[in-house]
């Protein structure tokens, strides 16, 4: 085996990366590490897409942190209304198709769900990337909504992904 090859991933059989995350990339300060990944990814060769929700009003309001994409990374924009999971589902299954690896940033149902669904019709490895601890008392999806269910249905998910998961590296 060569540097960098694993069993299950011969060095150079992946070349395509999904990368799910479910922020407007343009000017959320914590998208940052993300755009890095999908940066240094495609400075080594992969063809690495990044799916974003932009977010208008956030746009009218706030300065852009990153006018455009990295060189080599394909940025493809989906809608954030609830209204538009079904056509998210589809657009991220066409995706998924095509993608060596899906890389799911942040436990979200809104991307988590849309994801899982498409790995369901055309099942590949699945690397979650898990960033905060979002769920629980406490955790951040509470404290933004005020909501303990909200918190508890964050931290459900936040487990679960966890077991759907065939790799998972923590921030």
């Amino acid at each position: 085996m060569n540097p960098g090859e694993s069993l299950a991933y011969p060095s150079g059989s992946m070349k395509k990366i999904l990368m799910v995350q479910r922020f407007d990339v343009v000017n959320v300060g914590c998208a940052e590490r993300i755009w890095r990944q999908a940066e240094e990814l495609a400075t080594r060769d992969y063809e690495v897409t990044l799916i974003q929700f932009p977010h208008s009003e956030r746009r009218r309001t706030l300065p852009s942190l990153r006018p455009e994409a990295p060189p080599g990374v394909r940025v493809l924009a989906l809608d954030r209304q609830a209204a538009s999971i079904p056509e998210n589902i589809r657009i991220l299954s066409r995706e998924i198709q095509s993608a060596d690896l899906v890389h799911l940033w942040k436990c979200y149902p809104d991307t988590g769900i849309p994801v899982l669904w498409g790995l369901r019709k055309h099942p590949g490895p699945l690397h979650y990337d898990w960033d905060d601890l979002e769920g629980g008392e406490g955790g951040i999806a509470q404290r933004l909504t005020d909501s303990p269910l909200v918190g508890n249905l964050i931290g459900t998910w936040e487990r679960l992904i966890l077991d759907w998961a065939d790799s998972v590296s923590v921030a």
